[in-house]
C-alpha cells in the first residue's frame, strides 16, 4: 500500500465530507462520512463503481476533489443541468414584454373609430328660424278688417258661442319663440336629432293652433275680411316644419 492513501473530498452545502481512504485491498476503499468534523458513518470494502450511489443516499454533493488535483472531478450529481432554451430565457427575462407587432396591428384595426362630425342643417335651421319669425310677427299683423276697422291678434274677439277672447293670438308668441331657439341651435350646433325631433313636435303644434286662429276670427260674430296676420298663423308653422323635417333627414357621412 501507498506511503500516501488514495483520498476524496466530497463538500455539500451541509458541511457534510466523505473521506475514501485505502482499504487492505487496492480494490476497495474505507468510506468516512463527516459533519463539520464529526464522523457519522463509516462504510468497509467500498468500491469505486458504488461511490457515487453512496453519496446520492446522504446529501446532495457538489463536486468530488482529488488530493492534488486542479480542477473538480464532476459527477452525476453535481454536473450542471444545460441551459434552458433561448426562447424560455428571452421569456424568463422579459415576464411583460410588448406583444408582437402584428397582435397590436390587429387590435388597432379592430378599434372603433371616431363618429365624423355632425352633418351642417343650414337650410333646415333657416326655414325652421323664418318660420318662427313670421309666426311672431303675424300676431301684430291684421287678422280681420270689420267695417273699416282692423284688428290683430292682440285685440277682443266675440264668439257666436258668446265667448270674449282677449287677445287669443299672444298664445303663438311662446310657440314662436321655442322655435326660434330650436333653429338656432340647428344653425350653430349642426343636426342634433334630439333639437330637430322637438322642433317637429312645436311645428305641428303652431300649425294647428294656427288653424284654430282662423276658426276663432272667422267665429266673430261682428263679420268682416280675414287679415294677411291670421292666414300666416297656419302656414309660417309649416315653413318651420319643412326645415325641421330637413334637420331631421340628415345623415352623418
Amino acid at each position: 500500500m501507498a506511503d500516501t492513501p488514495k483520498a476524496f473530498t466530497i463538500d455539500s452545502a451541509e458541511d457534510v465530507s466523505v473521506h475514501l481512504d485505502d482499504s487492505s485491498d487496492d480494490a476497495t476503499f474505507v468510506l468516512t462520512v463527516r459533519h463539520r468534523g464529526d464522523e457519522l458513518e463509516r462504510h468497509d470494502g467500498v468500491t469505486s463503481e458504488s461511490i457515487v450511489a453512496i453519496d446520492s443516499q446522504h446529501f446532495s454533493a457538489r463536486h468530488v476533489t482529488a488530493p492534488g488535483a486542479d480542477d473538480p472531478v464532476p459527477t452525476d450529481a453535481t454536473r450542471p443541468a444545460p441551459p434552458p432554451p433561448a426562447a424560455q430565457q428571452a421569456e424568463a427575462a422579459q415576464p411583460f414584454a410588448a406583444p408582437p407587432p402584428a397582435a397590436s396591428a390587429a387590435r388597432s384595426a379592430t378599434a372603433i373609430e371616431p363618429k365624423p362630425p355632425r352633418p351642417q342643417v343650414k337650410v333646415g335651421a333657416i326655414l325652421v328660424l323664418v318660420g318662427a319669425i313670421v309666426t311672431a310677427v303675424a300676431v301684430y299683423l291684421p287678422w280681420l278688417d270689420s267695417s273699416g276697422e282692423a284688428r290683430d291678434g292682440t285685440d277682443l274677439y266675440l264668439t257666436s258661442a258668446g265667448d270674449l277672447l282677449d287677445g287669443p293670438g299672444n298664445i303663438m308668441l311662446p310657440i314662436a319663440v321655442v322655435l326660434a331657439g330650436l333653429g338656432l341651435a340647428l344653425l350653430l350646433a349642426g343636426r342634433v336629432l334630439a333639437v330637430a325631433i322637438i322642433a317637429v313636435v312645436m311645428s305641428v303644434i303652431g300649425t294647428v293652433f294656427g288653424l284654430g286662429m282662423i276658426g276663432i276670427v272667422n267665429d266673430d260674430i261682428g263679420g268682416g275680411d280675414l287679415g294677411i296676420g291670421v292666414i300666416l298663423q297656419p302656414i309660417a308653422p309649416l315653413v318651420a316644419l319643412a326645415g325641421s323635417i330637413v334637420a331631421t333627414a340628415k345623415r352623418r357621412r
